[in-house]
């Protein structure tokens, strides 16, 4: 063979070798891994070989911000694919560390790692608060010994079912626990509770604790701030719903400052919120969140008590016929800036929404009052003088306009309360010269 024909084999061969070599590529398919609990994750990616079917990768886990250490996981794989479980705790990961992800191919000098990816944020990190867990209800009546379900949802990293157990734990008889454990997807749960089957004793009441097994993270009653007991038994709430508010008819004296409804039920739960968005375009949003719950068997409530024990004076409140019974819509009331010169604004709103847009309009002149309604038809209106007594009501008006005839009615303050076609109330104070 003459020289230059070898030189140029030679070269030829170079080349050919540098071109297998420069195609052999790996990438990680992500870099941003979070660690919830200790629990195992999966390392993924994907790489390129010039030839044969399967490669030596490598991941080595470079520690952050606590030292210098390192843990490497090496495996065959083919297909161009990879996939390392990192199990935190059999490989004693620190949680106090964060790292970075390096991957390699054996033999090909190609690696690929956070700051091939041109960052340099950590790709793991821990946290313990990625998981949990919430009921629905705490508030349960098991009428007549029938099954209840008890429902929430939780949140978990990736897997797709999860053990959840809920826990039912006596009060008022004793101290025994009654546990039921299912799997459930898709981020929600459902437990049907048989009380006759579980033998739940009538004589108890019972808290309920919900938990992801295997994640550390609870639901209980006295996660969501109340000592009051989550199921309660109830002979006669089958015979006759304990929880219809049909009928309920609210009304504020400006005077006394006494809400009161319409008594419909044995029991009542009403709850303010301090919420400065009720008084229209100028809220007051220091003492916004304040709470209050009250239990009474009365249908009326002193508004200088809710005052005195929110701080507020002007809230969103909503109101349902005892434990275990749905609460209606909120509804806004405001003291601002006294109970003689200003608006009792009461417009009722939808759970999803904060205040509800003014639909209504009045105008009054010395014969009438009419009333107008932007967006909705009116359903029935009422008029009560001061003292709360019935003046005037008109059913099914099915309108977006009416009139009200003034001539019969005396000289004075009164209260207007609107219905529309969405079961919304507006409640407005009229004044009849």
């Amino acid at each position: 063979m003459n020289y230059k024909n070898y030189n140029l084999i030679l070269l030829l061969f170079i080349v050919f070798c540098y071109k297998i070599n420069a195609q052999a590529s790996i990438t990680l398919t992500n870099t941003d891994y979070v660690i919830c609990d200790m629990q195992p994750i999966d390392v993924t990616g994907v790489y390129s070989i010039p030839i044969g079917n399967s490669a030596n990768v490598s991941i080595v886990l470079i520690e952050q911000g606590c030292g210098s250490g390192t843990a490497t996981l090496t495996n065959t794989f083919s297909n161009n694919s990879f996939s390392f479980t990192i199990d935190p705790v059999a490989m004693g990961l620190n949680q106090n560390c964060s790292y970075e992800i390096a991957a390699s191919l054996s033999g090909y000098g190609v690696g690929d790692n956070d700051t091939a990816n041109n960052t340099s944020l950590p790709d793991i990190v821990f946290n313990s608060q990625c998981t949990s867990i919430a009921l629905t209800n705490t508030d349960y009546i098991i009428c007549n010994m029938q099954p209840i379900d008890i429902t929430g949802s939780f949140s978990v990293p990736n897997p797709n079912s999860v053990s959840i157990s809920i826990v039912l734990i006596q009060q008022g008889c004793g101290s025994g626990t009654t546990t039921i454990t299912q799997t459930f997807s898709n981020g929600n749960f459902s437990f049907n509770i048989d009380p006759i089957a579980l033998g739940l004793n009538q004589n108890c009441t019972y808290e309920i604790v919900a938990s992801l097994n295997g994640f550390g993270t609870t639901d209980s009653d006295t996660a969501n701030n109340t000592s009051l007991p989550d199921i309660i038994f109830d002979t006669d709430c089958n015979i006759v719903d304990p929880c219809s508010l049909e009928g309920l008819e609210l009304v504020v004296d400006p005077f006394t400052r006494i809400l009161s409804w319409n008594n419909i039920a044995n029991r009542y739960r009403i709850e303010f919120v301090v919420d400065y968005k009720c008084i229209g375009p100028n809220p007051n949003p220091f003492l916004d969140g304040n709470t209050e719950l009250y239990s009474t068997v009365n249908n009326f409530i002193d508004l200088d008590n809710v005052l005195t024990d929110t701080g507020g004076r002007s809230w969103r409140f909503r109101i349902k016929a005892g434990r275990g019974c749905p609460w209606s819509d909120w509804c806004c009331i405001t003291l601002v800036p006294n109970p003689i010169n200003t608006d009792y604004y009461s417009a009722c709103v939808s759970s999803q929404e904060r205040l509800l847009p003014n639909k209504i309009t009045t105008n009054i002149d010395d014969a009438k009052i009419s009333v107008s309604s932007e967006n909705l038809n009116i359903e029935s209106f009422t008029l009560y003088n001061i003292h709360g007594k019935i003046e005037n009501r008109t059913n099914k008006a099915r309108k977006n306009n009416h009139y009200l005839y003034t001539d019969n009615l005396k000289q004075g303050i009164y209260i207007l309360r609107i219905r529309l076609e969405d079961n919304s109330i507006v409640t407005k104070k009229v004044y009849i010269k």
